[in-house]
């Protein structure tokens, strides 16, 4: 007692104006505790944020400003985003992937059940291969989408993939334990075509396919066209049974979005031919542990598509 307010405040380690403070408060009130103030009033009602969630669950891909103009309360759009996070919906960018029916969930499902058992060494003798376009311009990813937390592989709320449109490049690839080859394709492929790139692939393996080897690609027409056919049997290539819109149980489609992210940190190519230098030299480079982590995933993403009962993966 009897304390200057310079000691109390050295004491403290606050200011003498906070000591002050707090002396008159308790002067006043008996104490030093604040008060819970009342804040502003808050603008909706409980009633009308549960119409809010109705409204957004009808119309999950609607903007916030559109589910104001439905909502008819007197707020702001920033009043509907809090409301919503409130109840924990949040816009996030929609998941795209292939639009799956029941058919090709159930395919998938089989395919996956029928390899739960496979370890890693029998998922290190395939030999992974697809196609991909590489656009000089990009999709800008602004669709958003209001959905709770665990729902981003809900099937009404995923965005179909569209094929690249514009000027592009064509890459095709095939990724292994150990190794991986790629080439520019001029133009479109076609059945002939398809044998050129399957011919230049085993060029480079001395003409023949590795006996112990399994080639995986998928069920797209000129993949199964009978010349192709012919010509995998004449040169001892065993082919994966493949289940129809499986992106996500092939690893090299994360090939192509490495690729995609190093070309697109050089900056912006002036022309489809400088597009096409940049990636045969950044497929030129690509860690080969890259490849090998990529294809040692397989037994976790069979695992998810047996999780998700056929459905859309994280992968």
């Amino acid at each position: 007692m009897g304390a200057k307010l310079a000691e109390i405040s050295d004491f403290m380690n606050v200011s003498e104006s906070t000591v002050s403070r707090w002396w008159h408060r308790f002067q006043e009130t008996g104490s030093v505790t604040v008060n819970k103030r009342t804040g502003r009033p808050r603008k909706t009602s409980a009633r009308a944020d549960r119409n809010l969630v109705r409204l957004t669950k009808k119309n999950q891909f609607a903007a916030a400003r559109v589910l104001l103009q439905q909502w008819k309360e007197n707020v702001s759009r920033w009043t509907v985003c809090r409301r919503l996070r409130e109840r924990g919906l949040r816009s996030r960018r929609p998941f795209r992937g292939p639009l799956l029916t029941q058919h090709h969930r159930d395919i998938r499902l089989q395919w996956a059940m029928q390899r739960a058992h496979w370890r890693q060494v029998q998922w290190g003798r395939i030999v992974w291969s697809d196609e991909s376009r590489f656009c000089l311009r990009s999709d800008d990813g602004r669709v958003r989408v209001w959905r709770e937390r665990g729902q981003r592989f809900r099937q009404d709320l995923v965005v179909p993939t569209v094929q690249c449109r514009g000027g592009s490049v064509l890459l095709w690839g095939a990724i292994m334990m150990g190794g991986c080859f790629f080439l520019i394709v001029d133009g479109t492929v076609n059945a002939q075509k398809y044998v050129q790139i399957l011919q230049a692939m085993l060029d480079k393996n001395g003409g023949q396919f590795p006996q112990n080897l399994t080639f995986m690609d998928d069920n797209a027409p000129v993949h199964r066209a009978q010349i192709v056919e012919d010509f995998k049997r004449d040169h001892g290539i065993r082919s994966l049974p493949w289940p129809a819109h499986s992106p996500d149980l092939n690893p090299i489609e994360h090939v192509w979005d490495y690729l995609s992210r190093r070309v697109h940190s050089r900056g912006e190519a002036g022309s489809l031919q400088q597009l096409a230098v940049w990636l045969t030299e950044e497929c030129q480079v690509i860690p080969q542990d890259v490849i090998d982590n990529l294809i040692t995933s397989m037994p976790r993403r069979v695992r998810a598509v047996i999780e998700a009962h056929g459905g859309n993966t994280r992968y």
